[in-house]
């Protein structure tokens, strides 16, 4: 796994604005525990790591990109985010 991803520039991050952003979007939305979350077309993951509480509900992300789903993968571990099932898949093909 690659520790610092954050210095190589392949995960971009705006971390001061979008983390407000995402502690708001939190609120409003507010996920209960264990509900089941699916995040379609995620990227790198930074909004579902982000927007999506810890242990609060089930979640899975994909993306059709295997590279970015690697990334995701990445930045959760780091980020101690076990809890997420990043898959990659073809939205057109499930």
């Amino acid at each position: 796994m690659t520790k610092n991803v954050y210095k190589k520039g392949r995960v971009h991050f705006n971390t001061g604005v979008q983390k407000r952003n995402y502690s708001e979007l939190v609120n409003l939305v507010g996920f209960k525990r264990n509900e089941k979350v699916f995040d379609a077309g995620c990227a790198n993951g930074y909004t579902t790591i982000y927007l999506i509480p810890p242990n609060n509900a089930k979640v899975w992300a994909i993306d059709s990109s295997k590279e970015t789903i690697k990334l995701a993968r990445e930045l959760a571990a780091l980020r101690n985010r076990e809890d997420i099932n990043f898959l990659t898949a073809d939205l057109l093909n499930l």
